[in-house]
């Protein structure tokens, strides 16, 4: 039967073992891809722990994840190896690591925010403000400054605020992804009489071009 005249069930199941094909297809050459930039990071200990070529389980867990949280969690294994954790992730390990991965709308790490906290902390008073400072990204100004106030609130130790770092980039993660969106700082008063940091002007423009659209008169500046 030509299939321009078969049932609409039968083209529908034959599209859908078509696109399932091409789906484990795929992720047999992420899984393989995965195997072999594994093997150049962990050498024979890949293979020790997790067998010569990729099975089922691993190719059907690689299928569900996208090119760039693969790319992340192999920079992630990278930086366990450089600080010594040279034995290499199971399965259950490896999901985890792409969980701590930046592949958020941010592109941040875990690692990303605590080097920012880090750096919020050693130069904070160099600055007028936490506004004044200079961020690298609009978020790690929220995330950072609420990282430090816990800090102090709750007497956290450094492995209490890596934990915290993860948890709240990924609230922030899920929050945009349901389409909220970063809020604008208020400046103090005294901060308005200031230039204005360069990651404000950033934000301003970002803004501004997703106002576009809008009925104009919106606000669309962050000091206001």
């Amino acid at each position: 039967m030509d299939r321009k005249h078969q049932p609409p069930q039968v083209v529908n199941l034959a599209q859908s073992r078509q696109s399932k094909q091409q789906l484990q297809q795929t992720g047999q050459e992420m899984a393989y891809s995965l195997w072999e930039l594994m093997g150049g990071v962990y050498s024979d200990r890949w293979v020790m722990k997790n067998g010569s070529v990729p099975s089922s389980i691993w190719k059907m867990a690689v299928s569900k994840l996208s090119a760039a949280q693969l790319a992340s969690a192999a920079q992630l294994c990278v930086d366990r190896c450089i600080n010594g954790n040279h034995w290499p992730p199971d399965l259950a390990e490896f999901l985890a690591i792409v969980g701590m991965g930046g592949c958020n709308p941010f592109g941040l790490t875990r690692n990303d925010v605590m080097a920012e906290f880090n750096r919020y902390c050693r130069d904070r008073d160099y600055y007028g403000s936490a506004e004044m400072f200079p961020w690298r990204q609009p978020v790690l100004y929220w995330i950072c400054t609420e990282l430090r106030q816990r800090m102090i609130d709750y007497g956290l130790s450094e492995v209490e605020v890596e934990k915290l770092a993860g948890l709240t980039l990924n609230s922030w993660a899920e929050r945009i992804a349901a389409g909220g969106e970063i809020p604008r700082p208020t400046l103090k008063l005294e901060d308005k009489q200031r230039t204005r940091p360069d990651w404000m002007n950033a934000y301003n423009k970002s803004k501004e071009s997703a106002e576009k659209p809008k009925a104009a008169g919106q606000g669309k500046d962050i000091s206001h």
